[in-house]
């Protein structure tokens, strides 16, 4: 069994440290942001609701680290509206037009 000097074991803990107190503090940061950002999308009835809840998980993984697309806020929103939409044809979603850059419209 091969032993680790303290110095080089302390010094391989710290970075450790380091790096889950980055990756914590960035999650963080995403989900206050992610937060805001779901405040410009009313709450309501069952779509509507609905639509907040595809808007969440959808938008934290487009702004994380490990994402495999780098959507903006209005291609998340449009995205979850289409996923409500195939259970609610006729919904029309309530959200902030000004904040989101988008009109009101049926999809």
């Amino acid at each position: 069994m091969q032993l680790i000097p303290a110095p080089v074991k302390e010094k391989h803990l710290n970075i450790q440290i380091d790096t889950y107190l980055r990756m914590t503090t960035k999650l963080k940061e995403i989900r206050e942001q992610v937060k805001e950002e779901l405040g410009h999308i009313t709450r309501g009835n069952q779509p509507q609701n609905e639509l907040r809840m595809f808007y969440w998980p959808l938008r934290m993984n487009s702004l994380g680290r490990k994402s495999q697309n780098n959507d903006t806020k209005e291609e998340v929103l449009k995205k979850s509206i289409d996923a409500v939409k195939k259970e609610y044809p006729d919904f029309v979603p309530q959200f902030d037009e000004n904040f989101f850059k988008l009109k009101v419209k049926k999809w």
